[in-house]
């Protein structure tokens, strides 16, 4: 006798926003309960990666706590 797995609407909440943060534009999921699985569509990437945009970011909020050696 199988188990079906559980699936909660805060599971797909946090996969959902997992998403978006990730910078995905989701246009829709599917959910399986016999497997457990939920399958986020998405389009490409909504922004490019920028290495030095996000290390400038980080300095900015950061860059204050970092101490120089003397």
């Amino acid at each position: 006798m199988s188990r079906k797995a559980i699936i909660r609407q805060h599971d797909v909440t946090r996969v959902l926003r997992a998403a978006r943060i990730a910078g995905l534009e989701v246009f829709g999921y599917e959910i399986d309960l016999q497997a457990g699985r939920i399958t986020v569509n998405t389009y490409a990437p909504t922004k490019q990666a920028n290495p030095d945009a996000d290390l400038n970011w980080w300095l900015e909020k950061h860059g204050h706590k970092i101490y120089e050696d003397k």
